[in-house]
């Protein structure tokens, strides 16, 4: 394998873990449940809603969210 070719298997296998973690604090913010985080100082635990707003910087439009979400 090429490093191009690595480097872009390495994109993909991000972009889809990107995805994935959206879709899940997504299903957890509307389902109105938690998520354990860590920074420097260790674990904690955050409303999923305040995750994707910090992390995506994207409030929840709940009916919105709810019909996207279910249509993917």
């Amino acid at each position: 394998m090429s490093a191009e070719e690595l480097h872009d298997m390495e994109q993909r296998l991000q972009e889809g873990l990107d995805q994935a973690q959206y879709k899940m604090l997504l299903d957890k913010a509307i389902k109105n449940q938690n998520v354990v985080r860590c920074n420097e100082k260790g674990l904690y635990e955050q409303s999923a809603r305040d995750a994707l707003a910090e992390v995506y910087h994207q409030e929840l439009d709940a009916p919105n969210k709810v019909r996207e979400f279910a249509n993917q």
